[in-house]
Formats: structure tokens, sequence, C-alpha cells
């Protein structure tokens, strides 16, 4: 991504508009800085970190939100470019470094296509689900009926890592949250170095 300085004026910009619509973004505390270094990407759609803490294994963290249903084509691209991320990592450590991949896959189960090439995926990767016990994107009609399973959580059972769903936090419930999107509260775990 390369900002010009005339662009920073330019209304569609999501970092100029009190709301950001799109994209990803990754937060951490300022005391991590120094073992958080964000990695190289093709698309905006995924935004990869490697975490170096002390005295835990190296992981890498994976923030992505895929195009939406209608945008298939900009969907297997960016899962195209996931993919190539994945297997750099992979053949860069040998396998042995955890990955987590946390978002919005825009892959619903009632999506044939989309749910199918997203399970191939995590087949081919061996990367698991974290089971998310309700849908956690909301149309708020119809009683739940059309909620989606959008958000995904992943991750490698690297070295006995794992992951584990912990809580949501929903708009109705909290009036901080402004987005159909619940946030989704997990936990993972990383063995000593």
């Amino acid at each position: 991504f390369h900002l010009n300085s005339e662009d920073l004026f330019d209304e569609s910009l999501p970092l100029v508009k009190c709301k950001a619509k799109g994209g990803t973004l990754l937060l951490w505390p300022a005391e991590l800085d120094p073992y958080i270094t964000i990695l190289p990407t093709s698309t905006p759609a995924i935004l990869p970190c490697r975490v170096s803490l002390p005295g835990v294994i190296t992981s890498y963290h994976i923030c992505i939100y895929l195009p939406t249903a209608g945008k298939d084509d900009q969907f297997f691209s960016a899962l195209a470019a996931l993919e190539v991320i994945i297997t750099e990592i992979y053949e860069k450590h040998d396998g042995l470094y955890p990955v987590f991949i946390r978002g919005d896959g825009n892959a619903s189960s009632k999506n044939a296509l989309r749910s199918t090439l997203l399970q191939h995926f995590l087949t081919k990767h061996d990367l698991h689900k974290v089971q998310i016990p309700h849908p956690t994107y909301h149309h708020f009609v119809g009683d739940g009926l059309f909620d989606s399973d959008l958000d995904i959580v992943l991750y490698t059972n690297t070295q006995g890592c794992s992951e584990v769903f912990c809580s949501v936090v929903c708009k109705l419930d909290n009036p901080l949250v402004e987005s159909h999107h619940d946030i989704i509260l997990s936990k993972f775990t990383l063995p000593l170095a």
C-alpha cells in the first residue's frame, strides 16, 4: 500500500472518515512493538504479522477480510494470496511455527461454492476451525433467521498450539459495538521456546 501526500484529503480513504469500512486491522499494546513485524502482502484483504515474544515460540497471525458475496473473482484472488503467505511461512520454517488466522472469511455455510472452497483450503493447510456457537454476523431482522457465519478463527496445531472460543460481544449487548459483526474473543496457547 502506498499513500501519496495528495491522497491525504481523499474522502474515499477509510482513515479520513470517522468510521472505517473494509480492509484489515491489527492492534497491540505499544510495549509489544519490538516483538511484532508486519509482513508484506499483495492485497488489503490480508494483513500478516510475525510475533516473536521472549520465551515462547515465534507465531504468525493473519487478519483477513475476504471480499464479499458477488465478488467471487476477488474472493478467489484473495484466497490465493493467503495461500501464498501460508506456504511461504511453512516453507521458511519447515512448518514448525504456528499460524493463526482470524477475521471475516465471507464464506457462509449457506454459500455452497465458497464454503466448499474454504473447507478444501483448511484441509490442504491443516488449519483447525475454532467452533463459534452461533452466527456472528447479524442482519437484525427475522429473529436471527438471516444471520451468517462469516467470521472465522483458524489455527495450525503446530507444536501443540491451539485456540479456543471465549465469548462474543454483540451490538445489542454493548452500545460501543457499531458493527453488524459480533466481537469474537478467543485465547490461544504457545509453547515455551
